[in-house]
């Protein structure tokens, strides 16, 4: 099949991540892929020399936009359809607005993100589309509790006000004396940690910053390094830091709530409450009618000291975690050519 893929294209961010991922895997399965980059969103120098080279017009049997439904778009094909999402219990007024103009079938890539648009009085066909993860990449390592040295705790993402990191750090510290043999590891990008808890690891020791972007092979030793992976994020529409983690066999707990709630293999801690979204661009002024979840703070300190300080209970959830599997990207790939084929 002649498939055109029109996305982001920096797989840094989750878009272009996905747009490469799903280019590769169909490249992979014997389609005729089409890559066609939009161009405010592309890094040519972070894209697999494969990406490059797909970037040859073809006569599409299908167009998959990969994108915000705000962006311009222009000369779609007749057969067509988008990816996207949103991570608040509804999407703006534009949202909706320009998804219902598009008239384009929406591959929504979670439950929660089909039922988001559905009560967001999107009106267009919706169905899910499970992305993938990279379980070839990220493979399971056999975990066990450490005994000779700090038990590491690690996060990584853009860490925007949504993914919640000054509750994590207030977790963290609160769950564990000075003296205790743990550490915090947050990875995140330039320019993106706020002053508190830039000021928390200041004088916290134990909290460790990687402040920079770094190679996927990077990323990928870093949840080697570690022992548990925690992601108190407000609300996400698919979550592939997580996922990650869980494919390398790593304990990893999440908040209940959005697409988390629907990782197979994750801890998730129950919702303290659900609150107005953070004020950003996306927001487009409603964040007040935007919803995103708080985790129990009381219920997520206590996994983290379990986890920390719990030998039996820690190796009890590596091995549950080891046993799960989750959908590749070539399922993923398999299952988009058989929607589209109906």
């Amino acid at each position: 099949m002649n498939i055109k893929l029109t996305s982001a294209m920096d797989p840094t961010d989750g878009y272009g991540y996905i747009g490469e991922s799903l280019a590769l895997a169909l490249d992979k399965l014997g389609h005729n892929v089409w890559v066609n980059p939009i161009k405010i969103w592309y890094r040519k120098e972070n894209l697999k020399e494969r990406t490059i080279q797909l970037m040859k017009p073809n006569k599409p049997d299908f167009e998959l936009i990969i994108m915000y439904p705000t962006y311009e778009f222009q000369g779609i094909n007749k057969n067509a359809a988008i990816v996207t999402m949103y991570e608040a219990n509804k999407c703006p007024t534009e949202w909706a607005k320009k998804l219902n103009q598009l008239r384009l079938p929406i591959f929504a890539p979670s439950e929660f993100v089909r039922s988001m648009f559905k009560d967001s009085g999107v009106t267009v066909p919706i169905s899910v589309l499970n992305l993938g993860i990279d379980t070839e990449f990220y493979s399971k390592k056999k975990r066990s509790y450490p005994e000779d040295r700090p038990f590491r705790f690690l996060t990584i993402g853009k860490m925007e006000p949504r993914k919640n990191i000054s509750t994590l750090v207030k977790c963290f510290q609160n769950s564990f004396t000075l003296n205790e043999n743990v550490e915090l590891i947050i990875k995140t990008r330039e320019r993106f940690l706020s002053s508190e808890v830039r000021r928390a690891a200041q004088f916290d020791k134990r909290i460790k910053v990687i402040e920079k972007t770094i190679s996927e092979e990077e990323l990928k030793k870093l949840y080697y390094y570690c022992d548990a992976f925690v992601y108190p994020s407000l609300g996400e529409g698919f979550g592939f830091p997580p996922r990650n983690a869980v494919a390398t066999g790593l304990p990893t707990v999440v908040t209940g709530w959005s697409a988390l709630n629907e990782i197979p293999g994750a801890s998730k801690m129950p919702v303290a409450r659900l609150r107005p979204m953070p004020a950003c661009g996306f927001s487009y002024g409603q964040e007040s009618e935007l919803l995103m979840a708080d985790i129990d703070e009381d219920k997520f300190m206590y996994e983290m000291y379990c986890l920390a300080t719990d030998a039996e209970y820690y190796n009890k959830i590596a091995k549950e975690v080891y046993r799960t599997e989750q959908e590749t990207w070539e399922e993923c790939g398999r299952a988009f050519v058989e929607m589209i084929s109906k």
